[in-house]
């Protein structure tokens, strides 16, 4: 069987500063990983690596069994490996609908131009029903032809997700999905990312909401200094002397 997403002694070099330092591990389908650690740690470089962004300085990251380590940020996104960001990526003076419908048309033969300038009958068909889909399952569809500038904090980061969804990820990174959310608003993310997981996306997050990555994750694993001082499940993490030094000696967590 192969294995899933396998990253191998993946490090990253800033000039004379080590971003990343011979981190490995193996993401298996179906599994949520938590990424956590101190800022500065290497949590989002790591995920920069990983989704092409930025190229490692040594190492290597085999996804279902092809070596992607050189590939481009659309040449992963294409093979279903897709992230968001820790800021909002949506188009604020769009609708919810129409912030969905590009994000399904950017992985379309034709790209964004189909929305602009309209798609063939079959095509447009497919769309509107993967669009709805998408609307349906983050529960936006009493405000889908609201403007994407007026939604809550909160709801523009599940926007943000949806329009992810678009891509039909296999794997999806999320960057501090939870970031800047209240508890009701980290609920429903929370929810939300579940039923994502049942439909068969395996999801990889960073977050520093830590009763949020805890409750949520199957395992977790936590970097510092550019390297991985722990991996395990939540509770082994929670009691990790190590971790509880560098990291969670400061945070409070149920």
């Amino acid at each position: 069987m192969v294995d899933f997403l396998v990253v191998e002694n993946l490090s990253k070099n800033f000039g004379g500063f080590a971003a990343l330092s011979a981190v490995s591990f193996k993401l298996e389908r179906g599994e949520i990983l938590g990424l956590v650690g101190p800022n500065g740690a290497g949590k989002t470089t790591l995920f920069n690596i990983i989704t092409g962004f930025l190229r490692p300085s040594g190492g290597s990251i085999h996804f279902q069994g092809r070596d992607i380590t050189h590939l481009s940020p659309h040449e992963i996104a294409r093979m279903g490996i897709v992230r968001t960001f820790q800021l909002n990526k949506i188009f604020l003076h769009l609708t919810v609908e129409e912030n969905i419908r590009i994000g399904c048309y950017l992985h379309e033969k034709g790209g964004p131009r189909r929305f602009f300038f309209g798609a063939p009958s079959e095509e447009k068909e497919y769309l509107d029903e993967k669009v709805r889909k998408i609307i349906h399952l983050i529960g936006f569809e009493g405000f889908k032809k609201k403007m994407a500038e007026d939604l809550p904090y909160g709801d523009q980061k599940l926007l943000s997700i949806g329009i992810s969804l678009g891509a039909e990820p296999t794997l999806l990174l999320l960057d501090e999905p939870f970031a800047g959310m209240n508890p009701v608003e980290t609920g429903r993310c929370v929810s939300l990312l579940r039923r994502i997981m049942e439909q068969g996306t395996t999801l990889f997050l960073v977050d520093h909401n830590m009763r949020a990555v805890m409750g949520f994750c199957d395992r977790i694993m936590v970097l510092n200094f550019g390297k991985k001082i722990a991996e395990g499940k939540p509770a082994e993490i929670r009691e990790n002397p190590e971790v509880i030094t560098s990291y969670l000696g400061s945070i409070k967590v149920a």
